[in-house]
């Protein structure tokens, strides 16, 4: 699923799609996480608690833009 706006998603409203990379919150923190077989599980050396919203990541710098 695509938000167009790149919103925040509430994972009570959608859940993404498997084997995907997203930004992840509990509404404290942010933390970079994929998605797979049902749960969220860190890509970076961190503990993932209560996550509540998720998002796609952004998009990279275009060669212009760096």
């Amino acid at each position: 699923m695509i938000d167009k706006n790149n919103e925040w998603i509430s994972i009570d409203d959608s859940l993404p799609d498997e084997y995907e990379a997203f930004l992840v919150s509990d509404g404290k923190y942010v933390n970079i996480a994929e998605f797979n077989q049902g749960e969220f599980l860190p890509i970076a050396n961190c503990v993932l608690v209560n996550v509540t919203h998720w998002r796609e990541l952004p998009q990279l710098p275009g060669k212009n833009e760096l």
